[in-house]
């Protein structure tokens, strides 16, 4: 299968009376395969107006030989399930949205592992943070954790790694906007790692931050209830194939994740 992801040059809006907005413009002229089917799969939250124009829940063209069988993926809200699964797709997971001061972050005890330390995103190794981000999505993002680097005036970023071996066991990305702080990323090998990494951004940072959870990590879930967040729209995860990318034990490592990250793919 191939694929990439879009920007369009040419966009317009609909306003549904789901109330999602849809904003898409495909131009693709080169492709004359029959054997080829192209799909958009292009959203935006209702609220968009709260984090700036366009911006992507689910942003992808796909190339898909029409023969094949393929996994296609897209980011739908809760309510709009039905749909995707009357065209065959399946359920996958669904992303809890959270919003609160991050602040707040700093009212938690947790027990501090002497064997981890932290290191900022710009002055870690961009090789190994998508080697420990391909463990848990099994896609490599080097070309967005490349493109981060360049934007380092609107994002920061922590790295935990382990002094014994070197190793990451976990980063955190922080997406600055005018109103809000996007939290995400968040990847941790467990919940003590992933508060060390907050508490190193509640330090440098405050502000309203925004975060999708992961419906199947409780203890994440949990987390954030109990310190004064509030619980925003529930987003659905759905794909279509042969094949499950996550299991279990991937969720536990999964703490925040942006809403519109899989539109970087």
């Amino acid at each position: 299968m191939y694929f990439n992801s879009f920007k369009p040059s040419i966009s317009y809006i609909i306003k549904c009376k789901q109330s999602i907005i849809e904003h898409a413009s495909i131009q693709q002229s080169y492709l004359n395969d029959e054997e080829i089917i192209m799909i958009g799969l292009v959203y935006i939250r209702c609220d968009y107006r709260k984090f700036g124009f366009g911006e992507f829940l689910t942003n992808y063209l796909f190339n898909i030989k029409s023969k094949e069988i393929n996994t296609i993926h897209a980011n739908i809200l809760i309510e709009h399930i039905p749909f995707y699964i009357r065209y065959g797709f399946k359920r996958s997971f669904s992303l809890i949205g959270s919003i609160g001061r991050l602040n707040q972050i700093n009212n938690i005890n947790i027990s501090i592992d002497d064997d981890i330390i932290i290191d900022l995103y710009e002055s870690s190794n961009i090789n190994h943070i998508a080697i420990y981000d391909n463990s848990i999505y099994p896609i490599n993002h080097i070309k967005f954790f490349e493109k981060l680097r360049g934007n380092i005036s609107s994002i920061a970023g922590y790295v935990a790694r382990s002094k014994k071996t070197n190793l990451i066991k976990g980063y955190i990305i922080l997406n600055f906007s005018r109103l809000f702080i996007k939290c995400g990323p968040l990847y941790a090998d467990n919940i003590s790692i992933a508060l060390l990494l907050l508490k190193c951004c509640a330090y440098h940072y405050d502000g309203i931050m925004l975060l999708s959870v992961p419906e199947t990590n409780p203890h994440a879930i949990q987390l954030f209830k109990s310190n004064h967040f509030k619980q925003t729209d529930i987003l659905h995860r759905v794909y279509k194939g042969n094949q499950l990318f996550f299991n279990q034990s991937i969720f536990q490592r999964i703490l925040a994740i942006r809403d519109d990250w899989f539109s970087f793919i």
